[in-house]
C-alpha cells in the first residue's frame, strides 16, 4: 500500500471482509462522522473513499442533498422548493434564508455540508442513554386550527409510541413544542397519570397542552411532540399500565401494527384522521424524523 497509514488499514479491513467472510465493505475516511458516512456511501461495494479538508468541496458538494445525513424526502422537497439541490448548495446558501427556513435544524444541516461538525465518535460504553424521544415537523402549510393540530399531533404521537415501543420504553411525561408563523417558539409539558407506549394517550395530552395554552391569534408553522420521563417497560409499572383490558387491546393492536409496518411501510396502514389531512400528514414521520429531534425539540433523541 502507497497511500497513508488510515487508507492502508481500511484497504486491510475490506481484504479481511473479503477473503474470511466473503463480503465486500466500503470504508470512508474523513477528519469528520458525517463526512465520513458520506465517503462510505459514495462507491460500493468494496472501496476506500477519502474526504479531506483540502478535497471536500470537490467531492462532497457536487453530491445531491439527498446524500447529506439527516436529509429526508421531506427535507429534500422543501430544499428543492428553496433552489437547492446540492450539498455545496445548502453550505453555500445565505445563512438567513436556511434558519428562516428550517430553523436550528438548517443551522445543523448547514454545518454538516460545510463540514463543520466537531461530535466526537463514542463508543457503545460512553454513549448517554436514552433521556427523551421526540418527533416534530414543519408542515407543508400552516396548522390553522384545532383539528389542523390535532391531525399532526396524532401523527407525530404515532411515531413517538413506535419509537419508544422499539427502544422498550414508556413515558410518564408528555411535551409539546410549538411555533407560529412569527417564529415564536415555546414549549408546554404534562405528566401522565401512568407511563404510556400508546400513541393515542400520548395524542390526546398533545392535544390537551396544545387547546389549554394556544389562542390561535396566529397560525402554527411547526409542532413538536416528546416523550420523557421514561421507563422501561420491563418495570412493574407497566404491569399495572396494561392491566386495564382497555388499555391491553389498544398495546395488543399498536405492537399489530408494529409488525405490518415493519414489513410494509410505515405508510401501509394509518389513521382516518391522517386521511383526511393529506396536505398537512402527507410525510413520513419515522423515516423523515432525524433533523428534527436533534434540534426542534429540548431533550435528547
Amino acid at each position: 500500500c502507497d497511500g497513508s497509514s488510515d487508507v492502508c488499514s481500511s484497504d486491510l479491513i475490506r481484504r479481511a471482509a473479503r477473503e474470511e467472510l466473503g463480503i465486500t465493505v466500503s470504508i470512508g475516511i474523513s477528519y469528520n462522522k458525517v463526512f465520513a458516512k458520506l465517503g462510505s456511501d459514495m462507491r460500493k461495494p468494496d472501496a476506500t473513499t477519502v474526504i479531506s479538508p483540502n478535497n471536500y468541496q470537490q467531492k462532497a458538494w457536487p453530491l445531491p442533498v439527498s446524500n447529506l445525513l439527516y436529509v429526508g424526502p421531506s427535507t429534500q422537497a422543501h430544499l428543492a422548493q428553496l433552489g437547492l439541490y446540492t450539498i455545496g448548495d445548502i453550505a453555500t446558501c445565505s445563512d438567513a434564508i436556511i434558519r428562516r427556513a428550517f430553523g436550528k435544524n438548517g443551522q445543523t444541516m448547514q454545518r454538516y455540508a460545510r463540514g463543520e461538525d466537531d461530535a466526537p465518535v463514542l463508543s457503545a460504553e460512553e454513549a448517554d442513554e436514552i433521556k427523551s424521544i421526540g418527533n416534530s415537523t414543519t408542515t407543508p402549510r400552516d396548522i390553522a386550527c384545532d383539528e389542523d393540530a390535532k391531525a399532526v399531533l396524532y401523527l407525530l404521537s404515532d411515531s413517538v409510541a413506535t419509537r419508544l415501543r422499539a427502544h422498550r420504553f414508556a413515558c410518564r411525561t408528555v411535551s409539546v413544542w410549538m411555533r407560529d408563523v412569527a417564529l415564536n417558539s415555546f414549549e408546554r409539558q404534562c405528566r401522565l397519570p401512568m407511563a404510556s407506549d400508546i400513541s393515542g394517550e400520548i395524542a390526546q395530552a398533545a392535544l390537551s397542552l396544545v387547546r389549554e395554552h394556544y389562542s390561535w391569534a396566529l397560525p402554527l408553522r411547526s409542532l413538536g411532540v416528546r416523550g420523557s420521563d421514561l421507563q422501561p417497560t420491563t418495570d412493574s409499572g407497566q404491569t399495572s399500565l396494561l392491566s386495564e383490558p382497555g388499555r391491553r387491546k389498544h398495546a395488543a393492536v399498536e405492537q399489530a401494527l408494529d409488525g405490518i409496518r415493519s414489513r410494509y411501510g410505515h405508510a401501509s396502514i394509518q389513521r382516518g384522521l391522517m386521511l383526511s389531512q393529506r396536505d398537512l400528514t402527507n410525510v413520513n414521520p419515522v423515516d423523515d424524523h432525524a433533523l428534527q429531534p436533534l434540534a426542534a425539540m429540548r431533550g435528547r433523541d
